[in-house]
């Protein structure tokens, strides 16, 4: 039986879809007892680190293990979720076939064909409630006899067992390229200690500034401003996408602006997972930057050390984690230290083997930019793969 004449029915016909409800917030609690149920929200499918429970109660929508649930508004539509057992809120829906016609495993891959995801998506952009019952109810669903969906769904899960798999080592992959340069910098200057090279606070190598924002007096000029947000990927790197155009005062700015070579230290910002002290190398010449009020600009001061070695020392700093011994956390933000930042000790070998350590660094980054690359055009070849297996399974729908 081809995809094309397969039978026909709309979603409606065999499968019913039952929205879930929404408990006042005063009746939260967020530890297991007795006589209350877990409330399932979305993000429960991905983390049990925010589990909430509320008053068990007949009035409640409930869902089991085996239960095929479905996002129903904004970035979450069409999120086809099962393995969890609870009381479900508005922001779910759940799907319920018809077992003489419709197998749940079946339906479950019928949902995450790219035809439905798409229309999912169109549901969401038109709709600021998300897709409603009287909407996918009128969605057509290709349906064979059972004993024949049940020979598609092996098929597919014997081929998207396989996907997963590679998926999975290229995650593998990705995580062991990720760790080359922190790997490297640690041999390097665990083997300059060794060594016994010489060592001097950061403060006695380079001058500080801090950054600007908006102008509040005096003449002022409009300024490009690389802020936090500008952090490339936590690689060192900046992303020049989104720059902030900001008002600032004139004699502010003369002594802001950056040079190629400086480096830009976050002051404030971070994050749990994202501790404060990411520190990024300004490589460009002509283009007249400066850096927000959140940031500061270390800029060597002396012929002792080469710039590019210090950012990668600083990046060691950081990668290590040592950065996180010195911040304090206020009203939500993180703050570095900076009496303590600029105590840190620099480790200064002659500047002919800085610049041999700088290009075996850059080297090295190369390389690792080329694998993540290729990683995560490998990523993309199994999302089509899976999206094709997907489409050859079902036939597509008006």
């Amino acid at each position: 039986m081809t995809e094309n004449n397969l039978p026909r029915k709309k979603l409606g016909e065999v499968c019913k879809f039952q929205g879930g409800t929404q408990p006042p917030k005063s009746n939260f609690i967020y530890q297991p007892k007795s006589g209350y149920i877990r409330l399932l929200q979305i993000r429960d499918f991905k983390s049990n680190k925010n589990a909430t429970y509320i008053p068990d109660s007949e009035k409640l929508k409930k869902c089991t293990e085996s239960d095929l649930m479905i996002g129903r508004y904004g970035a979450s539509v069409g999120q086809i979720l099962t393995g969890m057992s609870g009381a479900y809120n508005v922001a779910l829906i759940k799907a319920i076939p018809d077992k003489k016609l419709l197998l749940n495993d079946y339906l479950f891959h019928f949902l995450n064909t790219n035809d439905m995801q798409i229309w999912f998506k169109s549901q969401a952009r038109s709709a600021q409630a998300g897709f409603n019952q009287t909407e996918i109810n009128k969605v057509e669903i290709p349906i064979p006899p059972l004993t024949e969906q049940k020979k598609i769904v092996g098929k597919l899960e014997k081929m998207l067992g396989k996907i997963k798999e590679a998926k999975i080592l290229r995650t593998e992959s990705l995580e062991s390229t990720q760790n080359l340069l922190p790997a490297e910098l640690h041999k390097i200057f665990g083997e300059g200690k060794k060594k016994g090279w010489e060592e001097k606070e950061l403060e006695n190598l380079c001058e500080f500034q801090n950054g600007l924002w908006t102008a509040k007096k005096g003449p002022s000029q409009l300024t490009e401003v690389l802020r936090n947000t500008n952090f490339k990927n936590n690689d060192g790197t900046l992303n020049y996408v989104d720059i902030a155009q900001i008002e600032v005062e004139k004699n502010q700015l003369e002594k802001r602006l950056l040079n190629k070579e400086d480096l830009i230290l976050e002051r404030s910002g971070g994050g749990p997972d994202q501790p404060v002290g990411r520190v990024v190398y300004f490589d460009r010449e002509s283009e007249k930057y400066s850096f927000s009020n959140f940031t500061t600009r270390i800029r060597v001061s002396t012929n002792q050390i080469n710039p590019k070695f210090l950012w990668y020392y600083l990046r060691h700093i950081y990668i290590s984690g040592k950065t996180e011994l010195m911040q304090k956390k206020t009203t939500g933000i993180r703050n570095l230290i900076f009496s303590e930042y600029k105590q840190i000790k620099i480790p200064l070998p002659l500047l002919a083997e800085q610049k041999k350590i700088v290009a075996r660094l850059d080297s090295l980054s190369e390389k690792i930019d080329e694998l993540k690359k290729l990683q995560i055009e490998t990523a993309a070849d199994l999302d089509a793969l899976e999206k094709s297996l997907l489409h050859q399974a079902f036939s597509t729908f008006a």
